[in-house]
């Protein structure tokens, strides 16, 4: 018999595809979002979601990288560029860290930055488009015959899932989402800096509960039935 532990599907970095499976309990016919998407199967934290029949977005600013994901995700959206604040619409200056590519970034940090070149890669920076991920939303629900892959009308507009990963740029991402608005049941962020960073309490003052660390990324839920349900199963501590 096979298990899910065992499908070869898994793709995330540390096991965040796993756990996300335990939350939703093997569901297939969830809604996600992922932003900084690299070629969508590379470390994706979507991609396991996908394969049990989820549709969603992808957000990935690398132009050869959003290529392949376009290529291997048919049930997702594919947009090119990257997710900014809720003030800031149209290009950016976007680095890309050849060599290790997964470490390219929006957000100037000398701190990455040097870690970036200790760790041997070549600094190109590239023009990408840019906006909030609300205007991205909006684009979907007016727009359902765009994009790449084959679309389902039928989906709705209940967002389950949304995965942020782009090496510091996550709280820009955050204030151009309208987490009151769109209510994800679910988010999952990069956050290298633990102990320092201002993520968790901007999350706890729009109703989201950190419930679980994966070495560096966080996963929070809104605190509503959903997460009730969870505690209820002993997935998400009370």
């Amino acid at each position: 018999m096979t298990t899910l532990a065992a499908h070869p599907t898994y793709r995330a970095q540390f096991g965040e595809d796993r756990i996300l499976d335990q939350v939703f309990r093997g569901r297939t016919d969830g809604y996600f979002i992922e932003v900084g998407a690299y070629d969508g199967v590379t470390l994706s934290n979507t991609y396991r979601l996908e394969s049990l029949g989820w549709h969603g977005i992808l957000v990935e600013p690398i132009p050869a990288l959003c290529e392949k994901a376009a290529r291997s995700r048919t049930r997702a959206r594919v947009y090119h560029g990257a997710c900014s604040r809720r003030d800031h619409r149209g290009t950016a200056r976007f680095t890309v860290t050849q060599g290790v590519p997964v470490l390219s970034f929006l957000k100037n940090d000398p701190e990455h930055t040097e870690r970036c070149l200790r760790e041997g890669a070549t600094l190109v920076e590239i023009d990408v488009p840019v906006c909030p991920l609300d205007d991205i939303i909006r684009h979907e629900r007016r727009n359902p015959h765009l994009g790449v892959g084959p679309w389902t009308p039928d989906v709705g507009w209940s967002i389950d899932l949304v995965s942020i990963d782009v090496e510091g740029a996550e709280l820009d991402v955050l204030d151009g989402f309208s987490l009151d608005r769109f209510k994800p049941k679910v988010l999952v962020l990069e956050n290298e800096r633990a102990g320092g960073s201002a993520i968790e309490p901007y999350l706890n003052q729009r109703g989201y509960s950190k419930f679980h660390r994966q070495v560096i990324n966080d996963f929070y839920v809104r605190d509503d039935d959903f997460t009730r349900d969870l505690m209820t199963d002993g997935i998400v501590p009370p």
